[in-house]
Order: structure tokens, then C-alpha cells, then sequence
């Protein structure tokens, strides 16, 4: 999220742009971020500790406040937000954010979960899995600094995940990013994408990440029928039909040949 000029009239409050469940609600005050209180807030913060301390940046907790919202660390840093800057659209952008969300699932994958542990599982694997998944990696909780992603921001929906299905969504937020208005062809710019995003991740197109796509793609369109939003009203009643013709399409269509331009544009 970025800061707007709204401080919903308290002193030193600037709201943060971006994001969905909590637009509007979210501030930063000073180094520390405040924003509605979480159930699964420690879960979250046993999740951020151990990412910090394996050099990926993510959001601590310090408690709450006197109005009960959660406080937590600032991230310095970029985040891009829609409408999104064109650096954010970049080829080396993708990859970069790839290779980070790789290294999250490495790195979650050593967390003990605790039994009593409580998670969001919205967008996680029904059955769990060996990783905790960030599971809503989108390019507005993404923090970059000198054009690499360092770090996750807005871990709500972190849960113990198949990664593959954390891979899903990723792509889904990602590799259409800016394809309907970059020019030319569409579906060859969001086929260069997806290789892209999958050489950065570090895997290959496979029947087990279709599958995935196919289940994140339902589970987005369940979390938008039932969280009526006004960004969600945007949405054109066959977007989600789409997004799974497009993005299946990029995975089993013609992969990035040699000759693609390297600015990544």
C-alpha cells in the first residue's frame, strides 16, 4: 500500500492505498502501520518473524492500540498500485516477485505450524501443505526497492498451502497484469509472462498448476460473490471465464523464445 493524502482527520494518520478487505482502514503512523484487528494476527506475526529472519521483508507485530486496531512495522520501500506503474509491468518486475514468492515457500517450509495455530483459509489448500503460502501475493502487497521485490506485505490470508496453489494465485494477479494495454498481442505478451513468472519461480507448465489455476480462479470468484466490494462491481459478469481461458492458454501455449526483448517491456 502507498499513502494517500487522507489522514481521516488524526494528526500524523496517512491512509495507505490499495488493497481490498481492508480499504479505507488501513494507516500508517509514523514507522508502525495501524489497521482492523486480525484473529489470526499471531499466527501471522510467528510467520513475518521467520521470513525476517531469513532477509525477506515482511510486516511485525507490536500489538494494539488503544482504539484495538493491530500495530505494526512499516515497510520501506515501493509498492505499486493500480493504476499500475509501468516499471510494475515490467518482465524483470514478474521475475523478480517469482523468485521472491520461491523464496517464501523455501523458507516457510522450515516454520513449525503449530497445532493451536489460527489461519485464514480463504485461498489456502482445503487440506493444507508443507509451506505457508502467502496466498495473495498480488502486485499491491508486493514491496520493491531499487526495482527488486524485497518483500510481502498484508499477510491476512497466509496458511499452510499446497505451493503450487500459492504459485496459482500469483500468476493470476500477475501474468495478465497490463496485457490489454500494452499493444500488439495480448495473448502472446501474457504467454511471455507466464514463462517468465514460471522460469523466475523456478518450475515448469504442468497438469498439477492447471489444476491449481483452476481452483484459485474459484476461489476468487467465491471471495468476490461473497464480499461485495465497489472495486468488484468493476468486474464484467464473465471475468473470471476469462481469466481462465487467458491464463491456461499462456500456460500451454508457445513459450518465450530466445528473441524476446531483455528490458522486459
Amino acid at each position: 500500500m502507498t499513502a494517500a493524502d487522507s489522514s481521516d482527520g488524526r494528526e500524523g494518520w496517512a491512509l495507505l492505498s490499495g488493497g481490498t478487505s481492508n480499504a479505507g482502514g488501513v494507516f500508517r503512523v509514523g514507522d508502525e502501520v495501524r489497521r482492523p484487528h486480525r484473529a489470526n494476527i499471531e499466527a501471522l506475526d510467528l510467520v513475518a518473524r521467520h521470513l525476517r529472519a531469513h532477509q525477506i521483508q515482511a510486516p511485525t507485530y507490536r500489538g494494539l492500540d488503544d482504539a484495538g486496531n493491530d500495530r505494526l512495522t512499516y515497510i520501506d520501500g515501493d509498492v505499486p498500485v493500480a493504476p499500475f506503474p509501468t516499471w510494475s509491468l515490467t518482465i524483470d518486475s514478474l521475475t523478480s516477485t517469482a523468485q521472491l514468492l520461491r523464496r517464501f515457500h523455501d523458507t516457510t517450509r522450515t516454520l513449525a505450524q503449530p497445532d493451536d495455530a489460527v489461519w485464514d483459509r480463504t485461498f489456502a489448500d482445503p487440506r493444507g501443505g508443507p509451506v505457508i503460502g502467502h496466498n495473495d501475493a498480488s502486485p499491491d502487497n508486493t514491496v520493491f526497492r531499487d526495482g527488486v521485490a524485497v518483500g510481502f506485505i498484508d499477510l491476512d490470508y497466509a496458511a499452510p498451502t499446497d505451493p503450487l496453489l500459492d504459485l496459482a494465485h500469483f500468476l493470476r494477479m500477475w501474468v495478465p497484469l497490463g496485457t490489454s494495454s500494452s499493444g500488439g498481442n495480448p495473448a502472446a505478451t501474457a504467454a511471455r509472462r507466464m514463462s517468465a513468472a514460471l522460469r523466475g519461480y523456478g518450475t515448469a507448465p504442468s497438469d498439477g498448476l492447471a489444476a491449481a489455476l483452476g481452483l484459485s480462479l474459484d476461489q476468487a470468484e467465491m471471495f468476490v460473490r461473497r464480499n461485495p466490494s465497489p472495486s468488484f462491481d468493476l468486474l464484467s459478469p464473465d471475468y473470471f471465464s476469462q481469466r481462465r481461458e487467458e491464463l491456461l492458454t499462456a500456460l500451454t501455449g508457445p513459450r518465450t523464445s530466445n528473441s524476446d526483448p531483455p528490458d522486459g517491456k
